[in-house]
């Protein structure tokens, strides 16, 4: 009975020694690893086996990005991965998913080519470059605060998929013209602050403008759909706008210097904050009609 008790111990503990070595293989080969390809440094997601760029010892200023690393796919570029590298161009391949934060920025971008599955583009990726033009692909659903913050932009499409305008997300840039794509819900403070623009297109999916929201630009009218609830202070501050439409009951921040230029706000409250057209004239503002409902 002994010999036979000894001989399952002695099974068993065989077992455990073959396994140990199997489990700790398993383990390890599960660890992300790191490497460097072509300049290109990186580590293996543990997840799902794909590559994140973490930094770019390269000299080229013109980059193209490779799509895959050791036949893995190149999935994220990862936080400051190119920060302050003096590009001028970069090519992004379609199996980029996620840019990190601050990854592109304080370069001499002129040139980006966005592959066509970028989803997220996080805050400050491409800030203070020299971007003149940006084209998102529709897989783009998230961009958040000042990715294209301080750069030369006069034209920017957005895709229909991205709900929210961040904060500061276009601040200091040239636009002249833009048109807030159907979808968007909110445009958050700051977004187009200290940009040329003249004309502004709010569809009627927004419920909220953000504090500076459009401030400082060139504005000489605006049309607030009657879906905004809420716009923050100072949002069309430091614009010659003498021509505003907006919805009822809007509720309008009570700030320090006001929303709208030339005492619009009080005027709008002490009219019932009736919808409608309102005109600026030499001798103030005036009610012109209502809105048209449909």
């Amino acid at each position: 009975m002994r010999l036979e008790r000894r001989h399952f111990l002695f099974t068993t503990l065989l077992v455990l020694l073959f396994l140990l070595p199997l489990t700790a293989c398993r383990q390890e080969a599960e660890q992300p690893w790191w490497g460097e390809y072509r300049g290109f440094r990186f580590v293996v997601l543990q997840g799902d086996r794909s590559i994140r760029i973490t930094y770019y010892a390269g000299t080229d200023t013109e980059v193209l990005i490779p799509s895959h690393i050791n036949r893995l796919p190149v999935t994220e570029i990862g936080f400051v991965a190119f920060w302050n590298k003096g590009l001028t161009s970069v090519t992004i391949p379609d199996t980029v998913v996620t840019i990190f934060w601050s990854a592109f920025s304080d370069n001499q971008l002129s040139s980006v080519t966005f592959g066509n599955n970028v989803a997220v583009i996080m805050e400050m990726a491409f800030q203070r470059n020299r971007l003149a033009c940006i084209y998102l692909p529709q897989s783009v659903t998230i961009i958040e605060e000042m990715a294209f913050a301080n750069n030369q932009l006069v034209k920017v499409n957005i895709p229909p998929s991205v709900t929210a305008i961040d904060d500061f997300l276009f601040q200091r840039n040239y636009l002249e013209i833009f048109s807030i794509p159907r979808g968007v819900k909110s445009i958050g403070q700051g977004a187009f602050h200290s940009n040329r623009l003249y004309e502004i297109y709010i569809p009627d999916t927004v419920t909220s403008i953000g504090r500076f929201a459009f401030l400082s630009n060139h504005l000489t009218r605006v049309a607030i759909p009657a879906s905004v609830e809420h716009i923050g202070d100072e949002a069309f501050l430091f614009n010659d706008i003498t021509k505003i439409t907006i919805g009822a009951d809007v509720y309008i921040e009570q700030g320090r210097r006001g929303v709208f230029p030339h005492g619009f706000d009080e005027f709008y409250r002490e009219n019932g904050s009736v919808a409608g057209t309102y005109v600026f004239e030499s001798d103030g503002w005036h009610f012109k009609q209502y809105a048209s409902r449909r």
